[in-house]
């Protein structure tokens, strides 16, 4: 609906045509593969270039511009689309932004505080593109949930362990 919307206003820019997004996640997940399998295999110099190749693509930098343009920016933040496809155009994975980052405190029961940092679309744009390609890569211990179903995966292991009888669990949280 709002893509349809700024597309009307600019009908000559089309950002995330059908056609376009089902081509690059094709191509990305051809990306992700190579690199995971290279990263089993312990190819660490592979590893490297198909770092280097997948955020330097623009297929890869489509898919995460999406992601933040639709997923993670509310409609009232997401730029002009014009905008959009210049950042895809333009992004570089390795430069630094001038975007701004507004940093609000969230106030903990112990007194203390959680900086909680919201990001531009071209910072998250930026993560979106880096944590897709580290989450291919990561060889993670099986019973790490961060990234493979969250807090409801953690919970269903540790009921499935309890019915199977083990009657203590220990919760790790890095600081």
């Amino acid at each position: 609906d709002q893509m349809n919307t700024t597309q009307s206003q600019s009908p000559s820019v089309k950002v995330f045509s059908r056609d376009d997004v089902h081509i690059a996640k094709r191509h990305t997940a051809k990306l992700l593969a190579r690199a995971a399998a290279n990263q089993k295999a312990g190819n660490r110099k592979s590893v490297r270039h198909m770092a280097v190749e997948y955020l330097r693509s623009h297929h890869a930098r489509l898919l995460a511009a999406r992601r933040a343009y639709y997923y993670a920016l509310d409609r009232d933040d997401r730029p002009a689309i014009e905008q959009v496809a210049e950042v895809i155009k333009s992004l570089d994975a390795w430069q630094k932004s001038n975007e701004k980052v507004v940093v609000t405190a969230k106030w903990k029961d112990n007194g203390d505080y959680r900086a909680i940092s919201n990001f531009g679309f071209e910072h998250r744009t930026r993560q979106y593109l880096v944590a897709d390609f580290l989450s291919s890569i990561a060889l993670l211990h099986p019973d790490q949930y961060g990234t493979r179903g969250g807090v409801p995966a953690a919970i269903d292991r540790v009921s499935e362990l309890l019915r199977a009888g083990y009657a203590w669990t220990i919760e790790l949280d890095i600081a």
